[in-house]
């Protein structure tokens, strides 16, 4: 990356067609995100400095303009700034008063535009992912080396082990229906068959006599990926993967997970409320400079219904009848910017004791599935048609003598 194109007064020609040109008489703020074969792109999900400047700015927002394609910008008072070197990479926030005795101030990178322009106007303002961010680091410093494992670390330890033992196929979203009790099994190994009627191997969760996982073996085209599961006097201590290992303390009613990802670290905390296990996230970037990347995530429960937010902003809803009742009905609602943007609605009823069939709906589509059980009451086989398209997920078992 280059840094930004020189501000200056001087003047130059360039066609009508590449100018941006700011009026005198109102303030402007430009976010630069310009690069190679950008040209006519707009950037989805590029609007966090642009929402945190209408935030802090509410009562005076200046006009928010944001670039992604080579421009020359010209001020009414004969300053430009010069981004039509095509081939060069730009990223910055500049800031126009709008007078015309005034210069065209600019600084390089586009996080903390709010800080930017709250300094030019003389006033201290900070974005809220650096207040949130603050916030963030300090309830994770106050979770490391926790080590109090009780009665209740052990309930969360197994809710949070039987929801990778047992496979997501016996799940609708959080809520388990089938497969509750695993006891005696010593490998579960799932298969997919599309379209072509092939048989492939997609998982083998391998357990202890408790049910517990020990490894969990994912199977990808030629590749297969391995989590190992390591445990100090029945307890869960980490989970190794090929990329990673994760690290697990325990205090009391909660379980803490801290796994490192390259650039940041995650960090975990579970808990178990109305016997559904909940959890809680943190990703924290280990640049400073990347404090906008950081993020929390929060699952509750509020009226009966599991609620997941990412910074303190709803994203997803899922509501359950009785999973122990049958039909079972389950309501899935998924939002944006906090408004309903997309709802799925499941039912499921039980027509014998090894037959249940799935009803699906989202929007006009409606689509159906059937389970099957074994013998021991587990689930053998999932079946589902998707526009005409059939696929099953089968599952097989071994068991301890």
């Amino acid at each position: 990356m280059v840094d930004i194109a020189e501000v200056t007064d001087t003047t130059s020609e360039k066609s009508e067609a590449d100018t941006l040109k700011l009026k005198a008489g109102k303030a402007y703020v430009l976010l630069i995100d310009v690069a190679p074969n950008m040209k006519g792109v707009t950037v989805g999900g590029d609007d966090q400095e642009k929402n945190e400047l209408i935030k802090n700015f509410s009562k005076n927002t200046p006009e928010i303009i944001q670039l992604y394609n080579y421009t020359y910008v010209l001020a009414e008072n004969g300053q430009y700034i010069d981004l039509t070197g095509d081939g060069n990479t730009y990223q910055a926030v500049a800031y126009w008063s709008g007078k015309m005795d005034d210069n065209i101030v600019a600084q390089e990178g586009k996080n903390r535009a709010t800080e930017f322009v709250a300094t030019q106007l003389g006033q201290q303002k900070e974005s809220s992912y650096i207040t949130n961010s603050k916030k963030y680091k300090e309830e994770v410093k106050s979770l490391q080396g926790k080590n109090n494992f009780t009665k209740k670390s052990a309930e969360v330890m197994q809710a949070y082990l039987q929801h990778l033992a047992v496979p997501k196929i016996c799940f609708i979203e959080n809520t388990m229906l089938f497969n509750k009790d695993q006891s005696k099994i010593k490998t579960i190994t799932t298969y997919i068959t599309g379209d072509n009627g092939k048989k492939q191997k997609y998982l083998v969760a391998e357990l202890n006599e408790l049910g517990q996982p020990i490894t969990i073996t994912e199977y990808r085209s030629d590749e297969k990926s391995v989590q190992r599961f390591t445990y100090k006097d029945g307890i869960l201590i980490n989970i190794q993967t090929p990329v990673n290992t994760t690290n697990i303390n325990y205090d009391n009613d909660r379980m803490i997970t801290s796994s490192d990802l390259g650039g940041g670290m995650e960090t975990e905390i579970y808990r178990v409320e109305k016997n559904e296990l909940l959890r809680k996230s943190y990703i924290i970037m280990k640049d400073d400079s990347s404090d906008n990347m950081n993020a929390a995530t929060d699952e509750k429960i509020e009226k009966s219904c599991t609620n997941f937010y990412i910074d303190n902003i709803i994203q997803t809803s899922n509501c359950s009848s009785n999973a122990n009742e049958f039909p079972f009905t389950h309501t899935s609602t998924v939002y944006q910017d906090g408004k309903l943007i997309q709802e799925t609605k499941y039912r499921i009823e039980k027509k014998s004791s090894v037959l249940y069939e799935s009803q699906y709906k989202r929007d006009n589509d409606i689509r159906k599935a059937t389970y099957h059980l074994n013998d021991k009451g587990l689930l053998e086989s999932y079946q589902k048609n998707d526009n005409n398209r059939k696929s099953t997920v089968w599952l097989e078992y071994t068991y301890f003598l």
